[in-house]
């Protein structure tokens, strides 16, 4: 099963710079027969458009061998990532109407997008990130462990932690659990039918109002 989050997410911090992000998706296996795994699939990109600067990290970047003289293959374990800092090279007016990013699936790629290449990383999910050789956390070493987060106290309305179904399974009580989750599958059925209904009204060029 493979599955995750479509779209972009933008960060903006308070000294005003955003940040742009896209998130790779994630294949489970071993539902059926064989033990059961997780792992990354595709990229991982943030990317400052304002100061022209991006980071690509591809997840599981095995590639088949192209014989001594190739480079660019690497081969690892499934959890294994590398990726790029760089300056991407500026886009051509053809261009800018096609999703470039969808092209990162090896580690050639980005370097055919860099215009300069600021640092290289590399490591694994599981245990460790390192840029440019200098670890920055590794799960066994607890000088670099990385913190766990804590959540804020001030949440708006629509975190995950005000959500009537998990109240009521955090609390064992399996039947209103059962019953919040289906109302909320049918309250996002029906925002679901909103949206492609303004779609289509959008793209027609007509006005509407939710």
């Amino acid at each position: 099963m493979r599955a995750g989050q479509e779209g972009n997410c933008y960060i903006k911090f308070t000294d005003g710079q955003v940040i742009k992000t896209v998130a790779p998706h994630y294949t489970l296996g071993g539902t059926v027969m064989g033990d059961r795994t997780i792992n990354a699939d595709g990229f991982f990109l943030f990317e400052d458009e304002a100061n022209q600067i991006k980071a690509v990290i591809i997840f599981n970047p095995i590639m088949k061998a192209g014989g001594i003289f190739s480079s660019n293959t690497y081969a690892g374990k499934t959890d294994d990532f590398r990726g790029l800092i760089y300056k991407p090279k500026a886009k051509k007016k053809k261009d800018k109407k096609k999703d470039k990013d969808k092209k990162f699936s090896k580690y050639k790629h980005m370097e055919e997008d860099a215009e300069e290449i600021y640092s290289e990383i590399e490591g694994s999910w599981l245990r460790e990130l390192i840029i440019d050789g200098e670890e920055y956390w590794n799960i066994n070493n607890p000088e670099l462990r990385p913190q766990r987060h804590i959540p804020n106290t001030i949440a708006l309305p629509s975190d995950w932690r005000f959500r009537e179904d998990l109240i009521y399974l955090f609390r064992n009580n399996m039947k209103m659990a059962d019953k919040w989750k289906v109302r909320l599958e049918v309250q996002q059925r029906l925002d679901r039918k909103h949206r492609k209904e303004a779609d289509k009204k959008r793209k027609k060029g007509k006005k509407f109002i939710y």
